[in-house]
């Protein structure tokens, strides 16, 4: 088989893989120095699994069918956070003379991790037109459908011009600040969740139970954010509209103490309300790091960490304003294809099938709108047909 065709078989088990050693790895870990190399190897991992499955999204389904698929793979960090909860609870109370509780749940985590890697490269298909389980007739119906999406992902070519338009894009440095933002602020609920908890008076077993309810919300709300983003076909919109909540959430969490057993509810409350965190990076990923988030929160903070809260607060407000912007950034290079269009020979106005819920409608508007275009290796800037969602 050829490299490129089998090349994200190959990183996607590489990744969970190595991934799953680290983990493991961290069971043996002794010192700052062996913690901070097992957690560099975990975050390298790590780092190229959400950009390896949203291209991956990419080169199996239209435009229109990115968000949910996106929602079902990523709402895993939901249920990711509720089966950690009840596995931290339940290994932690493991009474042993040789592991700890940490370093139980570590070891249980990293070796479940490592006996996946090999099904992944088992049963995972690089994309349509290689597909083990499609014949060769399906391949070509599966590479018709995705002709309105109107890109060339099933090109492998790197090309230094391309690298270059990306760099000097607007939207591609808005699209890395939106993408910033939240991640850098995930760190209140991922890293700090279960501390903040346990400052509203409950101990760490209890903590723990808490973010059940936090896993589950968090898996209905990035379901239901890219549902919204699928009927309304608005992604700024809606990206806006769910990152209110987790505004919300942190000003309360901000302004009210957290010393009085009075502000337990509202308190806990305010938490859930930041799990609307997780409803951006799946938008964002169908749209178009953690590395500072954690340095916002200090052990001075304790137990409240209200320096870190309103830092957080600053960049999901930051992120709305971005969002605008994009909104309006994208607007404008749609009027510019048209005028293109125009100046081209072509229809002014065109409809954007790869939004259109049945596959083949309209064939004859795909047909005229670029004929053998979308295959080419061309940018969207190249491509005076693509059609920016906003």
């Amino acid at each position: 088989m050829d490299p490129g065709q089998c090349s994200s078989r190959i990183l996607m088990q590489t990744m969970i893989l190595g991934w799953g050693i680290a983990v493991a790895c961290m069971t043996a870990c002794n010192t700052f120095g062996t913690f901070m190399a097992a957690r560099f190897f975990m975050g390298l991992f790590e780092a190229g699994c959400m950009p390896l499955f949203t291209i991956l999204t990419g080169r199996w389904y239209r435009r229109i069918e990115e968000p949910i698929r996106i929602a079902l793979w990523y709402s895993g960090n939901g249920t990711a956070t509720m089966v950690a909860a009840s596995l931290a609870y339940g290994l932690g109370h493991i009474q042993s003379d040789v592991l700890k509780p940490w370093q139980i749940i570590f070891l249980f985590v990293g070796l479940v991790t490592i006996v996946t890697a090999p099904f992944i490269y088992w049963k995972l298909d690089n994309d349509v037109t290689t597909a083990r389980f499609l014949t060769e007739h399906e391949r070509h119906q599966a590479v018709e459908r995705l002709r309105t999406n109107q890109n060339s992902s099933t090109s492998y070519e790197f090309k230094w011009s391309q690298a270059l338009e990306v760099l000097i894009e607007p939207k591609s440095w808005l699209f890395v600040t939106m993408a910033l933002l939240p991640n850098m602020g995930s760190a209140l609920p991922s890293l700090f969740g279960p501390l903040i908890v346990t400052g509203f008076g409950f101990d760490q077993f209890q903590a723990a139970l808490l973010n059940i309810p936090y896993g589950a919300i968090t898996t209905i709300v990035i379901i239901l954010s890219c549902w919204a983003s699928h009927k309304a076909k608005l992604k700024s919109a809606v990206l806006a509209a769910f990152m209110l909540p987790v505004v919300v959430g942190i000003a309360i969490l901000y302004a009210l103490p957290h010393s009085e057993k009075k502000n337990q509810g509202p308190l806990l409350f305010a938490y859930y309300l930041t799990s609307f965190i997780y409803a951006a990076n799946p938008l964002l990923l169908s749209w178009a790091g953690a590395l500072a988030g954690p340095l916002l929160f200090t052990a001075d903070q304790a137990p409240a960490y209200l320096a870190g809260t309103r830092a957080v607060l600053g960049l999901f407000i930051a992120l709305l304003g971005c969002a605008g912007l994009q909104f309006l950034n994208l607007w404008f290079l749609n009027k510019q294809h048209k005028k293109r269009r125009i100046a081209n020979g072509k229809a002014s106005d065109i409809k954007d099938t790869s939004m259109t819920t049945e596959v083949g409608i309209d064939s004859k508007i795909q047909g005229e709108q670029g004929e053998g275009m979308p295959f080419k290796d061309i940018t969207d800037k190249e491509n005076d047909e693509f059609l920016y969602i906003y």
